[in-house]
């Protein structure tokens, strides 16, 4: 996980999927990085600024990968959103 996640740290449910978002890369003009929450083996995933100039394209991702994610991870919690 990343350094600056802890227990309270906000994540946004896409398709049934935790994912945090650090603060510090809302910003479509930074590179993102987000991981998966509450899932294991933890997934992540980096996208960079210019991926991002469409908001589409992020959710769409974060979308299709969560499909992938919900048939083969192991569910040990529920995000917070």
């Amino acid at each position: 996980m990343p350094p600056d996640f802890d227990d309270g740290s906000p994540c946004e449910i896409i398709s049934g999927v935790g994912w945090y978002v650090p603060i510090s890369q809302e910003s479509i003009q930074k590179d993102l990085d987000v991981v998966t929450i509450e899932v294991r083996p933890i997934v992540r995933l980096q996208l960079p600024a210019t991926y991002r100039s469409n908001p589409a394209n992020v959710a769409d991702t974060l979308a299709l990968l969560s499909g992938a994610v919900t048939t083969s991870m192991t569910d040990i919690g529920h995000c917070d959103a």
